[in-house]
């Protein structure tokens, strides 16, 4: 004889509507035995286990139809259900570890953290450190900016002995005090983190930032000093000792370190310019000069010519007939071959020597100009005036831009040649008496520049970077952007250098509501059709008298789908029906709502 579930089904309501729950558990066990695909009857039995006080029986019934809801991609028919485990076994790690993954999964992460809270607390209490640990770098990674997450996660790294993932932890934590302008506080961790790796990069760069912001980058200077004392050819720790002995304002101490960091790496030649500016800022002209003459060529090479320029200019504005800087200057316009500028700039230096009383450096600069301009009389007249020097030859065919035999200097004729010569680069360069601006010398009025042959063949590749994409300290200058002299700028800092004028005080605001999704036209019939399935669900909580988890079901569609008249209809039959306990609490004399076959 076949199963008649609709007799079976009438016989459970009579034993219901009479207070027999025993005797009703046994006749949905029934149906339930018989017609596994039934959840509504899974649903109703698991009521009745929970009335019975048959906690384990319910949350198994209530598991079965949350985990086939997750299947089928149902994901807020489960959370429901599994809400109604959560309310049977409080704190269960297995089920808040399920709701995480599902409220992530909608994008809910204000929920999702909630659960794994739970998760990572329960194993805490178990003494798994290992999960608890693995259950809070998820928490970390759902809300980056949450620093006391980061900064329990690295204690539980660190006493676990995970050194690495502990000074991680601790490093992050640092960055984001940095970010928020708490200074002081940020070197707290990063000293946590150099305590276990003492030349942790990204530590002595926070470090570093963290003492400029305060206005004490000495501190930071002494403690790189130890680094690099003991890791000489660390060319990060240079750059970063070179960056704190600038912001320091110790020019002897940043044009040694900075010496010291071009010799391992030239590519950092223009690391030099903020030394420069150090000098000039020290009213120490010549020593800015001398500086700058020592990179000049390689800056022009790189076409970062106009940074050249606005330092000569700061430096003239000091010293109006600075004769090397007007040498330099003169070489500068001629590279660029820019007439007009080469004049004027030839003008300013042949009356700066006549006031210098500077017989042949007057006559040099005076012998280009009467080439340059040959209509000029003055020049001839001043030649003539001189004297020593044939008048006749200005004459001849020749161009002041027609390249010459001389050697282009490269930066090898500036850098120390060993690590041994590195500390006394200063002292070397401060006691050459011309040498260093031996391209800025003429003997002859045809001696000038290779220009064709510094731009199509450099001597050094290390000289030349006009076809390199190269980084400096970060910045990458590329094809498109080479000529550009917002793109030549060097940078004025080190490396990793982190401008603080543009860093934020305040802490960028999460938003862990999801995203509100945007229905186009042609996707409306499916929103549709998704709202209206997942709007069975609440129907039948409706149905069955679990008013609270209707709310929270709509809730949660609400944010999903936005408002919407069904849902409104919805929390319309809620407002006017009796609140209830979800169908779990109750005395034996209830009488059960009644479930159509």
């Amino acid at each position: 004889m076949g199963f008649d579930k609709a007799k079976v089904l009438r016989a459970a309501e009579k034993y219901l509507a009479q207070g027999k729950i025993t005797a009703a558990i046994a006749e949905y066990l029934q149906i339930v035995e018989n017609d596994a695909d039934d959840f509504m009857a899974l649903n109703v039995l698991g009521d009745l286990y929970a009335r019975a006080k048959q906690d384990g029986e319910a949350v198994a019934c209530f598991t079965r139809i949350a985990e086939h809801y997750r299947e089928q991609g149902f994901s807020l028919k489960a959370v429901a259900m599994y809400k109604k485990v959560e309310r049977l076994q409080p704190g269960s790690a297995d089920i808040a570890s399920q709701l995480a993954a599902l409220y992530e999964s909608q994008g809910l992460l204000v929920e999702a953290r909630a659960q794994y809270m739970i998760v990572a607390e329960s194993y805490s209490r178990a003494g798994q450190t290992s999960k608890m640990l693995e259950v809070l770098r998820r928490v970390a990674d759902l809300d980056p900016d949450n620093m006391e997450i980061r900064r329990r996660l690295a204690e539980g790294y660190a006493r676990a002995n995970f050194h690495t993932e502990a000074a991680e932890s601790y490093t992050k934590v640092g960055d984001l005090l940095l970010a928020r302008g708490q200074y002081e506080n940020a070197l707290g961790p990063y000293s946590l983190t150099l305590n276990l790796f003492p030349f942790d990069h990204a530590a002595l760069t926070g470090t570093l930032s963290a003492h400029i912001a305060l206005g004490t980058p000495q501190e930071a200077a002494d403690v790189l000093e130890q680094a690099v004392a003991e890791q000489p050819a660390d060319v990060e720790l240079l750059s970063m000792l070179a960056r704190a002995h600038t912001e320091a304002g110790d020019v002897s101490a940043a044009e040694r370190s900075t010496a010291a960091l071009i010799h391992r790496d030239k590519e950092k030649y223009p690391r030099f310019v903020d030394v420069a500016r150090l000098h000039l800022k020290g009213g120490n002209t010549d020593a800015a000069v001398r500086i700058m003459g020592s990179i000049v060529q390689q800056m022009l090479t790189g076409r970062e010519d106009e940074q050249v320029i606005d330092l000569l200019r700061e430096a003239l504005a000091r010293e109006p007939e600075h004769i090397n800087a007007l040498r330099m200057l003169v070489h500068v316009h001629r590279w660029k071959r820019d007439e007009e500028q080469l004049r004027l700039a030839l003008e300013r230096l042949a009356e700066a020597a006549q006031h210098a009383h500077l017989v042949d450096e007057e006559r040099n600069a005076v012998a280009q100009l009467a080439r340059l301009v040959p209509d000029n009389q003055y020049y001839f007249d001043r030649l003539n005036a001189l004297g020593d020097t044939p008048v006749d030859a200005l004459y001849a065919d020749e161009s002041i831009f027609k390249p010459s035999g001389q050697e282009i200097p490269s930066f090898e004729n500036f850098a120390p040649s060993s690590s041994a010569q590195t500390d006394d680069a200063t002292q070397s360069m401060a006691d050459a008496p011309s040498g260093e601006f031996a391209e800025f010398e003429w003997n002859s009025v045809t001696a000038e520049p290779e220009v064709e042959a510094a731009v199509d063949k450099p001597q050094d590749p290390a000289a030349s970077f006009a076809d390199l994409n190269a980084d400096f300290d970060g910045e990458t200058i590329s094809p498109a952007t080479a000529h550009s002299p917002q793109a030549a700028q060097g940078p004025s800092s080190g490396f990793q250098e982190i401008e603080f004028d543009s860093v934020s005080t305040q802490t960028p605001a999460i938003n862990l509501a999801p995203e509100q999704p945007v229905t186009t036209t042609a996707s409306a019939p499916k929103h549709e059709a998704l709202l209206l399935q997942e709007l069975e669900s609440v129907d039948f909580y409706l149905t069955q008298g679990y008013a609270d988890i209707a709310q929270e079901t709509l809730s949660m569609l609400e944010r999903q789908f936005r408002a919407h008249p069904a849902i409104e209809e919805r929390r319309a039959l809620l407002a006017t029906a009796t609140p209830s306990s979800g169908g779990t609490a109750g005395t034996e004399e209830t009488t059960a709502p009644i479930v159509e076959a």
